[in-house]
């Protein structure tokens, strides 16, 4: 388990990048970020050294090379907790979020959206599953 009061103080930068407008290999809060720029952008806030990346992982995702790069930084997680990183599959591409606390003792994902043009944050559904998951 991670330490909840860490996990508390990852959702609440997550969240501060809220309505921050999607945007492909954005690293700028308010300005623009993709959904690896947000994870990563996050995780620097809590002393994570993040390598510079400048390739689209959609293109290359039969080769599961966001979680294998996610392996390298982060450590890797058995079960979803507040404040872990998560990897899906969404339309037969990876995408990457953060998981935040939700009503109801539910859990949510905050992550940048394409389909929205922004980081979002929602219900993490059950259909949601993670491929994989790891911990900042």
């Amino acid at each position: 388990m991670l330490y909840p009061h860490k996990n508390k103080l990852i959702v609440s930068e997550a969240r501060s990048w809220l309505n921050t407008p999607f945007i492909l290999q954005g690293r700028i809060k308010g300005s623009g970020i993709d959904c690896l720029g947000f994870v990563l952008e996050v995780a620097s806030k809590f002393g994570i050294k993040i390598p510079k990346y400048d390739i689209n992982y959609d293109i290359y995702d039969n080769q599961n090379l966001l979680e294998t790069e996610f392996s390298r930084i982060f450590t890797k997680l058995e079960t979803v907790e507040i404040g872990s990183i998560v990897v899906l599959r969404k339309g037969g591409y990876s995408h990457t979020g953060i998981v935040g606390d939700y009503m109801e003792h539910s859990k949510s994902l905050i992550h940048a959206c394409m389909q929205t043009g922004k980081v979002v944050e929602h219900r993490l559904l059950p259909s949601m599953r993670p491929i994989a998951i790891f911990k900042i």
